[in-house]
Protein backbone atom coordinates (compact mmCIF):
# COMPACT_ATOMS: atom_id res chain seq x y z
CA UNK A 1 0.00 0.00 0.00
CA UNK A 2 1.36 3.36 -0.97
CA UNK A 3 1.85 6.25 1.40
CA UNK A 4 -0.97 8.25 -0.21
CA UNK A 5 -3.42 5.36 0.07
CA UNK A 6 -2.62 4.90 3.73
CA UNK A 7 -3.25 8.57 4.39
CA UNK A 8 -6.62 8.43 2.60
CA UNK A 9 -7.68 5.40 4.61
CA UNK A 10 -6.74 7.05 7.89
CA UNK A 11 -8.63 10.23 6.91
CA UNK A 12 -11.64 8.15 5.84
CA UNK A 13 -11.78 6.29 9.13
CA UNK A 14 -11.30 9.52 11.11
CA UNK A 15 -14.20 11.17 9.26
CA UNK A 16 -16.32 8.09 9.87
CA UNK A 17 -15.68 8.46 13.57
CA UNK A 18 -16.36 12.20 13.36
CA UNK A 19 -19.64 11.61 11.48
CA UNK A 20 -20.71 9.06 14.07
CA UNK A 21 -19.93 11.56 16.81
CA UNK A 22 -21.88 14.39 15.10
CA UNK A 23 -24.91 12.26 14.20
CA UNK A 24 -24.94 10.87 17.72
CA UNK A 25 -24.77 14.40 19.13
CA UNK A 26 -27.63 15.40 16.84
CA UNK A 27 -29.76 12.48 18.04
CA UNK A 28 -29.00 13.23 21.69
CA UNK A 29 -29.83 16.92 21.31
CA UNK A 30 -33.07 16.07 19.45
CA UNK A 31 -34.01 13.60 22.18
CA UNK A 32 -33.26 16.15 24.90
CA UNK A 33 -35.27 18.83 23.04
CA UNK A 34 -38.17 16.40 22.63
CA UNK A 35 -37.99 15.53 26.32
CA UNK A 36 -38.03 19.23 27.22
CA UNK A 37 -41.02 19.79 24.92
CA UNK A 38 -42.81 16.81 26.42
CA UNK A 39 -42.12 18.04 29.92
CA UNK A 40 -43.57 21.43 29.04
CA UNK A 41 -46.53 19.74 27.34
CA UNK A 42 -47.11 17.49 30.34
CA UNK A 43 -46.81 20.45 32.66
CA UNK A 44 -49.30 22.53 30.72
CA UNK A 45 -51.61 19.53 30.26
CA UNK A 46 -51.62 19.14 34.03
CA UNK A 47 -52.25 22.86 34.49
CA UNK A 48 -55.03 22.77 31.87
CA UNK A 49 -56.57 19.67 33.47
CA UNK A 50 -56.44 21.29 36.89
CA UNK A 51 -57.90 24.52 35.48
CA UNK A 52 -60.68 22.53 33.82
CA UNK A 53 -61.43 20.82 37.14
CA UNK A 54 -61.44 24.21 38.83
CA UNK A 55 -63.67 25.67 36.09
CA UNK A 56 -66.09 22.74 36.31
CA UNK A 57 -66.21 23.02 40.10
CA UNK A 58 -66.92 26.76 39.99
CA UNK A 59 -69.59 26.31 37.34
CA UNK A 60 -71.14 23.47 39.36
CA UNK A 61 -71.48 25.74 42.39
CA UNK A 62 -73.35 28.32 40.30
CA UNK A 63 -75.43 25.62 38.57
CA UNK A 64 -76.38 23.92 41.85
CA UNK A 65 -77.35 27.23 43.45
CA UNK A 66 -79.42 28.11 40.37
CA UNK A 67 -81.12 24.68 40.40
CA UNK A 68 -82.01 25.04 44.08
CA UNK A 69 -83.46 28.47 43.44
CA UNK A 70 -85.27 27.17 40.35
CA UNK A 71 -86.80 24.33 42.37
CA UNK A 72 -88.08 26.78 44.98
CA UNK A 73 -89.54 29.04 42.29
CA UNK A 74 -91.07 26.07 40.43
CA UNK A 75 -92.77 24.97 43.65
CA UNK A 76 -94.10 28.49 44.17
CA UNK A 77 -95.27 28.66 40.55
CA UNK A 78 -97.08 25.32 40.91
CA UNK A 79 -98.67 26.45 44.16
CA UNK A 80 -99.90 29.71 42.63
CA UNK A 81 -100.99 27.97 39.42
CA UNK A 82 -103.11 25.49 41.35
CA UNK A 83 -105.25 28.36 42.62
CA UNK A 84 -106.23 29.25 39.04
CA UNK A 85 -107.42 25.82 37.88
CA UNK A 86 -110.83 25.86 39.53
CA UNK A 87 -111.76 29.31 38.25
CA UNK A 88 -110.24 28.65 34.83
CA UNK A 89 -112.38 25.52 34.41
CA UNK A 90 -115.50 27.40 35.50
CA UNK A 91 -114.75 30.03 32.87
CA UNK A 92 -114.18 27.30 30.30
CA UNK A 93 -117.58 25.83 31.16
CA UNK A 94 -119.40 29.15 30.99
CA UNK A 95 -117.76 30.08 27.69
CA UNK A 96 -118.69 26.68 26.23
CA UNK A 97 -122.22 26.51 27.69
CA UNK A 98 -124.02 27.68 24.55
CA UNK A 99 -122.07 25.30 22.32
CA UNK A 100 -122.67 22.37 24.68
CA UNK A 101 -126.42 22.97 24.96
CA UNK A 102 -126.68 23.22 21.18
CA UNK A 103 -124.87 19.88 20.81
CA UNK A 104 -127.47 18.09 22.94
CA UNK A 105 -129.85 18.26 19.97
CA UNK A 106 -127.50 16.05 17.93
CA UNK A 107 -126.34 13.72 20.69
CA UNK A 108 -128.27 10.71 19.39
CA UNK A 109 -126.23 7.90 17.83
CA UNK A 110 -128.50 6.63 15.04
CA UNK A 111 -127.50 2.98 14.71
CA UNK A 112 -129.70 2.53 11.63
CA UNK A 113 -127.13 4.51 9.65
CA UNK A 114 -124.30 2.11 10.51
CA UNK A 115 -123.42 -0.69 8.12
CA UNK A 116 -120.74 -3.34 7.76
CA UNK A 117 -118.29 -3.06 4.90
CA UNK A 118 -118.72 -5.84 2.32
CA UNK A 119 -121.77 -7.21 4.16
CA UNK A 120 -119.88 -7.78 7.40
CA UNK A 121 -122.11 -8.25 10.43
CA UNK A 122 -122.95 -5.70 13.13
CA UNK A 123 -124.86 -7.04 16.15
CA UNK A 124 -126.34 -4.31 18.33
CA UNK A 125 -126.54 -4.78 22.09
CA UNK A 126 -128.53 -2.65 24.56
CA UNK A 127 -127.25 0.93 24.82
CA UNK A 128 -124.39 1.28 27.28
CA UNK A 129 -125.35 4.76 28.50
CA UNK A 130 -127.66 7.64 27.65
CA UNK A 131 -128.50 11.00 29.16
CA UNK A 132 -128.79 14.59 27.97
CA UNK A 133 -125.10 15.06 27.13
CA UNK A 134 -123.88 11.56 26.23
CA UNK A 135 -125.12 8.59 24.22
CA UNK A 136 -123.01 5.40 24.12
CA UNK A 137 -124.02 2.38 22.05
CA UNK A 138 -122.55 -1.11 22.22
CA UNK A 139 -122.13 -3.51 19.32
CA UNK A 140 -120.25 -6.52 18.05
CA UNK A 141 -118.58 -6.04 14.67
CA UNK A 142 -116.36 -8.13 12.43
CA UNK A 143 -112.69 -7.33 11.97
CA UNK A 144 -110.06 -8.78 9.65
CA UNK A 145 -108.24 -10.96 12.18
CA UNK A 146 -108.01 -14.68 11.32
CA UNK A 147 -108.85 -15.96 14.83
CA UNK A 148 -110.35 -13.31 17.14
CA UNK A 149 -112.41 -11.96 14.28
CA UNK A 150 -115.14 -10.21 16.30
CA UNK A 151 -114.78 -6.99 18.30
CA UNK A 152 -116.90 -5.55 21.09
CA UNK A 153 -117.16 -1.85 20.24
CA UNK A 154 -118.39 1.33 21.91
CA UNK A 155 -119.53 4.23 19.75
CA UNK A 156 -120.90 7.47 21.09
CA UNK A 157 -121.53 11.15 20.85
CA UNK A 158 -120.76 13.51 23.72
CA UNK A 159 -121.63 17.20 24.02
CA UNK A 160 -118.66 17.94 26.28
CA UNK A 161 -116.11 18.23 23.46
CA UNK A 162 -114.87 21.62 24.77
CA UNK A 163 -114.35 20.17 28.26
CA UNK A 164 -113.12 16.60 27.75
CA UNK A 165 -110.41 15.03 25.66
CA UNK A 166 -112.62 12.89 23.42
CA UNK A 167 -110.59 10.70 21.12
CA UNK A 168 -111.42 8.12 18.52
CA UNK A 169 -108.95 5.39 17.63
CA UNK A 170 -108.61 3.25 14.53
CA UNK A 171 -110.09 -0.05 15.66
CA UNK A 172 -109.70 -2.16 12.53
CA UNK A 173 -113.37 -3.18 12.41
CA UNK A 174 -115.38 -3.29 9.20
CA UNK A 175 -117.90 -0.62 10.18
CA UNK A 176 -119.19 2.32 8.19
CA UNK A 177 -120.65 4.90 10.61
CA UNK A 178 -122.82 6.38 7.85
CA UNK A 179 -122.27 10.05 8.62
CA UNK A 180 -123.09 9.72 12.32
CA UNK A 181 -119.60 11.04 13.11
CA UNK A 182 -119.16 9.58 16.59
CA UNK A 183 -116.70 11.52 18.72
CA UNK A 184 -116.28 8.51 21.03
CA UNK A 185 -115.03 5.21 19.63
CA UNK A 186 -113.34 2.45 21.59
CA UNK A 187 -112.63 -1.23 21.06
CA UNK A 188 -113.27 -3.18 24.28
CA UNK A 189 -112.32 -6.76 23.40
CA UNK A 190 -111.64 -9.16 20.51
CA UNK A 191 -112.92 -12.76 20.60
CA UNK A 192 -113.41 -15.73 18.23
CA UNK A 193 -117.22 -15.81 18.49
CA UNK A 194 -120.19 -13.49 18.82
CA UNK A 195 -121.60 -15.50 21.72
CA UNK A 196 -118.41 -15.10 23.72
CA UNK A 197 -118.58 -11.31 23.38
CA UNK A 198 -122.29 -11.30 24.26
CA UNK A 199 -121.56 -13.21 27.48
CA UNK A 200 -118.71 -10.85 28.30
CA UNK A 201 -120.88 -7.77 27.70
CA UNK A 202 -123.65 -9.12 29.90
CA UNK A 203 -121.33 -10.15 32.73
CA UNK A 204 -119.10 -7.05 32.74
CA UNK A 205 -121.57 -4.43 31.60
CA UNK A 206 -121.10 -2.30 34.73
CA UNK A 207 -117.35 -2.09 34.08
CA UNK A 208 -117.29 -1.53 30.32
CA UNK A 209 -115.69 1.85 29.54
CA UNK A 210 -115.99 2.69 33.25
CA UNK A 211 -112.94 4.96 33.27
CA UNK A 212 -114.42 7.21 30.61
CA UNK A 213 -117.83 7.21 32.27
CA UNK A 214 -116.30 8.15 35.61
CA UNK A 215 -114.56 11.11 33.98
CA UNK A 216 -117.75 12.06 32.16
CA UNK A 217 -119.88 12.00 35.33
CA UNK A 218 -117.37 14.19 37.18
CA UNK A 219 -117.34 16.67 34.28
CA UNK A 220 -121.12 16.66 34.07
CA UNK A 221 -121.47 17.27 37.81
CA UNK A 222 -119.07 20.23 37.66
CA UNK A 223 -120.77 21.56 34.52
CA UNK A 224 -124.28 21.48 35.98
CA UNK A 225 -123.14 22.94 39.29
CA UNK A 226 -121.27 25.77 37.56
CA UNK A 227 -124.06 26.83 35.18
CA UNK A 228 -126.56 26.75 38.06
CA UNK A 229 -124.46 28.98 40.32
CA UNK A 230 -122.54 31.32 38.02
CA UNK A 231 -122.78 33.57 34.99
CA UNK A 232 -119.93 34.91 32.88
CA UNK A 233 -120.58 38.37 34.28
CA UNK A 234 -119.60 37.06 37.72
CA UNK A 235 -116.03 36.79 36.42
CA UNK A 236 -116.03 39.98 34.40
CA UNK A 237 -113.12 41.46 36.33
CA UNK A 238 -110.87 38.60 35.20
CA UNK A 239 -111.57 39.32 31.54
CA UNK A 240 -111.23 43.09 31.90
CA UNK A 241 -107.98 44.76 30.89
CA UNK A 242 -106.35 46.47 33.86
CA UNK A 243 -106.30 50.25 33.63
CA UNK A 244 -103.04 51.74 34.85
CA UNK A 245 -102.02 55.35 35.46
CA UNK A 246 -99.26 56.82 33.31
CA UNK A 247 -96.93 57.23 36.30
CA UNK A 248 -97.36 53.56 37.24
CA UNK A 249 -96.29 52.43 33.76
CA UNK A 250 -93.93 55.12 32.44
CA UNK A 251 -92.89 55.26 28.81
CA UNK A 252 -89.27 54.13 28.52
CA UNK A 253 -88.75 54.53 24.79
CA UNK A 254 -90.46 54.59 21.44
CA UNK A 255 -89.18 52.42 18.63
CA UNK A 256 -89.66 52.77 14.90
CA UNK A 257 -88.65 50.24 12.29
CA UNK A 258 -89.62 49.36 8.73
CA UNK A 259 -92.38 47.22 10.25
CA UNK A 260 -94.19 49.69 12.45
CA UNK A 261 -93.97 52.04 15.42
CA UNK A 262 -94.36 51.13 19.07
CA UNK A 263 -94.43 52.86 22.42
CA UNK A 264 -92.90 50.74 25.16
CA UNK A 265 -93.70 51.11 28.85
CA UNK A 266 -92.48 49.39 32.00
CA UNK A 267 -95.00 48.00 34.46
CA UNK A 268 -94.17 45.63 37.32
CA UNK A 269 -90.70 44.97 35.84
CA UNK A 270 -92.12 43.94 32.45
CA UNK A 271 -92.08 45.63 29.08
CA UNK A 272 -95.48 46.45 27.57
CA UNK A 273 -95.74 47.45 23.92
CA UNK A 274 -98.47 49.37 22.14
CA UNK A 275 -97.80 47.53 18.87
CA UNK A 276 -97.57 43.77 19.12
CA UNK A 277 -99.59 42.79 16.08
CA UNK A 278 -96.99 43.96 13.58
CA UNK A 279 -94.15 42.66 15.73
CA UNK A 280 -91.93 45.74 15.71
CA UNK A 281 -89.96 43.96 18.40
CA UNK A 282 -88.54 40.53 17.65
CA UNK A 283 -89.90 39.05 20.87
CA UNK A 284 -91.95 35.88 20.60
CA UNK A 285 -95.55 36.17 21.80
CA UNK A 286 -99.12 35.20 21.00
CA UNK A 287 -101.20 37.28 18.63
CA UNK A 288 -103.00 40.09 20.53
CA UNK A 289 -106.49 38.69 19.95
CA UNK A 290 -105.51 35.42 21.62
CA UNK A 291 -103.88 36.98 24.66
CA UNK A 292 -105.88 37.03 27.91
CA UNK A 293 -106.74 40.33 29.56
CA UNK A 294 -104.18 39.88 32.34
CA UNK A 295 -101.40 40.03 29.75
CA UNK A 296 -102.46 43.55 28.81
CA UNK A 297 -102.73 46.96 30.42
CA UNK A 298 -104.56 50.09 29.33
CA UNK A 299 -102.98 53.51 29.78
CA UNK A 300 -104.87 56.63 28.70
CA UNK A 301 -107.16 54.51 26.55
CA UNK A 302 -104.32 52.72 24.72
CA UNK A 303 -103.86 48.96 25.12
CA UNK A 304 -100.35 47.65 25.73
CA UNK A 305 -99.39 43.97 25.47
CA UNK A 306 -96.90 42.39 27.82
CA UNK A 307 -93.57 41.34 26.32
CA UNK A 308 -90.90 40.12 28.76
CA UNK A 309 -89.01 41.02 31.91
CA UNK A 310 -86.82 44.06 31.40
CA UNK A 311 -83.72 42.06 32.39
CA UNK A 312 -84.31 39.64 29.51
CA UNK A 313 -84.45 42.01 26.54
CA UNK A 314 -81.20 41.88 24.59
CA UNK A 315 -79.57 43.38 21.53
CA UNK A 316 -79.15 40.92 18.66
CA UNK A 317 -77.31 41.13 15.37
CA UNK A 318 -77.50 38.90 12.36
CA UNK A 319 -76.91 39.15 8.65
CA UNK A 320 -75.06 37.93 5.60
CA UNK A 321 -72.12 39.98 4.38
CA UNK A 322 -70.19 37.12 2.78
CA UNK A 323 -72.77 35.99 0.22
CA UNK A 324 -75.36 38.69 0.81
CA UNK A 325 -75.60 42.42 1.37
CA UNK A 326 -77.60 42.90 4.56
CA UNK A 327 -77.10 43.28 8.27
CA UNK A 328 -79.71 43.54 11.00
CA UNK A 329 -79.66 44.96 14.51
CA UNK A 330 -82.73 44.40 16.68
CA UNK A 331 -83.90 43.67 20.19
CA UNK A 332 -85.59 40.52 21.41
CA UNK A 333 -86.14 38.34 24.44
CA UNK A 334 -82.96 36.48 25.36
CA UNK A 335 -84.71 33.13 25.78
CA UNK A 336 -85.26 32.92 22.04
CA UNK A 337 -81.73 32.63 20.72
CA UNK A 338 -79.11 32.73 23.43
CA UNK A 339 -77.83 33.62 26.83
CA UNK A 340 -77.51 36.94 28.58
CA UNK A 341 -74.31 39.00 28.43
CA UNK A 342 -73.33 42.38 29.87
CA UNK A 343 -73.00 44.13 26.51
CA UNK A 344 -76.06 42.45 25.00
CA UNK A 345 -78.51 43.58 27.68
CA UNK A 346 -80.76 46.21 26.14
CA UNK A 347 -80.27 49.66 27.63
CA UNK A 348 -79.33 53.08 26.26
CA UNK A 349 -75.60 52.75 26.89
CA UNK A 350 -75.26 49.31 25.30
CA UNK A 351 -77.56 50.17 22.39
CA UNK A 352 -75.64 53.29 21.40
CA UNK A 353 -72.27 51.58 21.87
CA UNK A 354 -73.44 48.69 19.73
CA UNK A 355 -74.64 50.99 16.93
CA UNK A 356 -71.35 52.90 16.94
CA UNK A 357 -69.26 49.73 16.68
CA UNK A 358 -71.48 48.16 14.03
CA UNK A 359 -71.47 51.31 11.94
CA UNK A 360 -67.66 51.48 12.07
CA UNK A 361 -67.33 47.79 11.22
CA UNK A 362 -69.72 48.08 8.26
CA UNK A 363 -67.90 51.17 6.99
CA UNK A 364 -64.59 49.31 7.07
CA UNK A 365 -66.11 46.21 5.49
CA UNK A 366 -67.68 48.20 2.65
CA UNK A 367 -64.29 49.59 1.58
CA UNK A 368 -63.51 46.33 -0.17
CA UNK A 369 -67.01 45.71 -1.55
CA UNK A 370 -68.70 46.69 -4.78
CA UNK A 371 -72.17 46.55 -3.22
CA UNK A 372 -73.26 48.44 -0.14
CA UNK A 373 -74.41 46.49 2.91
CA UNK A 374 -78.00 47.35 3.81
CA UNK A 375 -78.32 48.17 7.48
CA UNK A 376 -81.38 49.86 8.85
CA UNK A 377 -81.53 49.51 12.64
CA UNK A 378 -84.72 50.59 14.40
CA UNK A 379 -84.84 54.19 15.53
CA UNK A 380 -85.21 54.55 19.28
CA UNK A 381 -86.27 57.73 21.05
CA UNK A 382 -85.45 57.53 24.73
CA UNK A 383 -87.90 58.88 27.27
CA UNK A 384 -86.82 57.34 30.58
CA UNK A 385 -83.65 55.34 29.83
CA UNK A 386 -82.65 55.53 33.48
CA UNK A 387 -85.34 52.94 34.24
CA UNK A 388 -83.60 50.27 32.18
CA UNK A 389 -81.42 47.73 33.99
CA UNK A 390 -77.67 47.30 33.80
CA UNK A 391 -75.97 43.96 34.15
CA UNK A 392 -72.71 43.73 36.09
CA UNK A 393 -71.32 40.23 36.27
CA UNK A 394 -68.49 39.36 38.70
CA UNK A 395 -65.08 39.87 37.03
CA UNK A 396 -63.26 36.72 36.03
CA UNK A 397 -60.22 35.81 38.07
CA UNK A 398 -58.18 32.67 38.66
Amino acid sequence: MGENSLKEVEEYLANRDKLLEVTGEKSVKAAIASAKEQKITDGYDEIIANLKKEKDARIKVIHDEAEQEKSKLDAEIDSIGATFKDVDFKLKILNAQKEIEEKTATINVDTTKFSGYNNHQIIWLPDLFRDKYLHLVLCIAENDKPKNKYSLMVYGRCAFTPLMDLQTYYSGVNVNTGGVNPNVEQKILDAPTIEELKRYAEKHRAHIYSGFLQQYRATKEEYEETISKYKLTDFEAISTIREVADKEAPIVFTIKSYKSDATVRIYNKYYYSSDVEKNVLATDFKAPDNRPAWEKIKVDGVIYNRLCRVELMVITETGNTMFGDWWSTSIEETGLHGSLAEKRLFNKENWEENLTKTEAWLKETCKERYTKINWNPPQIVWVHPELLPKLTLPPFSL
